[in-house]
C-alpha cells in the first residue's frame, strides 16, 4: 500500500475524532513534560512510566479511532496498568542494544579523549596547521558513524513494539520484539521514507506556534499503525 493511501485510511477514520484526539494528546503531552520540571522525583518518574504511559497513549487513539469507550485519560491507567508488560518489552531491548551502544559509547569516549590535545590548543591559541592528529580520532569517528548507524537500523527494527504490544498482549517480552523484527526485515528504508512524507505536517505544526502538534502527533501516530497493519494483515 502507498503512502498516500496509508494516509487516506487514517484520515477517514480520523474523521470526527479530531477533539478527543487533540485533547487526549495535550493530556498526554503534559504528564510527559511536567515532572521534567520536578528534580529527581520528575526524572524517576518518567524513567518508569513513560514507555507504559505511551503505550496507553496509543492504545487509547486506537481506540478512539475503533469507536470504542474511552476517556481522555484512560492513557495513564492503561499505562500503570502496563508497567510490567512494557518493561518486559523494555528489558528484552536493553538486553538486544546494551552491547552495540556500549561499543558506540567506547568510540566516542576514544574520539575525545585523543582529541583533548587539539582542544587544549585551541584553548591556549595555539593551534597551528602542522597540529600532530592522532589517526586513533579518524578510526574512533569511523566506527562511531558506523556503529550509529547500525544501532539506529536495529531501533528502527523495533519500532513496531507499542502496535505489536496491542494486538498480542499476552505475549512475552522476546516475542514482542523479535515479531517487530520480523516485520521490519526489508522496510527500514520504507519506514524512513514515511517518516520524511510527514515532514511537511510537521513544519506547519510548528508554524501554528505548537497548537498543531495537537493534531499533528495523534496523525502520525495512527499513520504508523496502518502502516504496522499493512505489514501484519494477519491482524487486520
Amino acid at each position: 500500500m502507498s503512502f498516500s493511501n496509508i494516509k487516506k485510511i487514517t484520515l477517514d477514520n480520523i474523521h470526527g475524532h479530531w477533539h478527543k484526539l487533540a485533547i487526549t494528546t495535550l493530556l498526554y503531552l503534559t504528564f510527559s513534560f511536567v515532572p521534567l520540571f520536578i528534580p529527581i522525583a520528575g526524572f524517576i518518574f518518567l524513567f518508569i512510566f513513560s514507555t507504559p504511559i505511551t503505550y496507553g497513549y496509543i492504545l487509547s487513539l486506537v481506540k478512539i479511532i475503533n469507536n470504542e469507550e474511552v476517556s481522555i485519560i484512560d492513557f495513564l491507567l492503561i499505562g500503570f496498568k502496563s508497567t510490567g508488560k512494557a518493561w518486559r518489552v523494555i528489558g528484552n531491548l536493553f538486553v538486544r542494544l546494551f552491547i552495540p551502544i556500549l561499543i558506540l559509547f567506547g568510540f566516542a569516549v576514544l574520539v575525545a579523549y585523543n582529541s583533548l590535545p587539539i582542544l587544549e590548543a585551541l584553548k591556549n591559541h595555539t593551534l597551528t596547521l602542522d597540529i600532530e592528529i592522532s589517526p586513533l580520532i579518524n578510526i574512533g569517528f569511523l566506527g562511531y558513524i558506523i556503529t550509529f548507524i547500525f544501532v539506529l537500523y536495529k531501533f528502527l527494527s523495533y519500532f513496531l513494539c507499542y502496535y505489536l504490544m496491542i494486538d498480542y498482549p499476552n505475549e512475552s517480552g522476546t516475542y514482542i520484539v523479535s515479531k517487530s523484527a520480523s516485520l521490519m526485515n526489508g522496510n527500514i528504508l520504507r519506514l524512513i521514507g514515511f517518516f520524511f512524507s510527514f515532514i511537511g505536517w510537521f513544519i506547519l505544526s510548528l508554524l501554528t506556534f505548537g497548537i498543531g502538534l495537537l493534531f499533528f502527533i495523534p496523525y502520525l501516530y495512527i499513520s504508523i499503525y496502518y502502516f504496522y497493519k499493512n505489514l501484519s494483515p494477519e491482524k487486520s
